[in-house]
């Protein structure tokens, strides 16, 4: 709730309320569930997915696909999706391979090896993502190889190059559409 107050205060001031609709939600694998957040070791304000537990908030859920046809976007001509999930990507996966079939469809996709269970099978289930679609790109939208991306996610290095400063986390643009 606190995230939320302060995009809709944001997009108020900078008067993009007209071309952004905001909901809060918590994409996830499940349908018209609810997620429990903060209130767990006074981390009230947190969201990743090693953090999702305390009772706080309970934030609705949705599967990506269902927010998007519920909100007429999954055919849309220009459709920028940006996820940054705090490693929770694995959940989310059924629904970026149907997004595959919209030609138009980029997806700016944020990833967080360290936080998953098993990062082998991670690896394994992005490259099969990866296989749908034509252009890969780093996050400064240089052609991204699946040798690369591997090396990216399975790294035991704590501050690689490619990470952010506090870890091995990054991001990949996924798109169809021709360049």
């Amino acid at each position: 709730p606190l995230s939320y107050k302060l995009v809709k205060e944001n997009c108020l001031i900078n008067k993009i309320t007209q071309n952004a609709k905001l909901d809060n939600i918590c994409i996830t694998d499940k349908d018209n569930t609810t997620v429990g957040f903060g209130g767990y070791d006074n981390k009230i304000n947190t969201s990743s997915s090693s953090s999702i537990r305390g009772d706080k908030w309970q934030i609705p859920s949705k599967k990506l696909i269902t927010y998007l046809k519920e909100n007429n976007l999954l055919e849309c001509d220009d459709l920028f999706i940006k996820i940054d999930i705090e490693g929770a990507e694995e959940l989310i996966l059924n629904d970026l391979k149907q997004l595959q079939q919209n030609k138009n469809a980029v997806i700016y996709l944020s990833i967080h090896p360290n936080f998953v269970n098993n990062k082998n099978k991670f690896c394994e289930n992005i490259l099969q993502l990866c296989q749908g679609y034509k252009n890969i790109f780093d996050s400064n939208l240089n052609p991204l190889s699946r040798e690369s991306l591997k090396e990216m996610i399975l790294t035991n290095e704590k501050y690689p190059s490619w990470g952010t400063r506090i870890g091995n986390f990054f991001e990949i643009t996924l798109s169809n559409k021709e360049q």
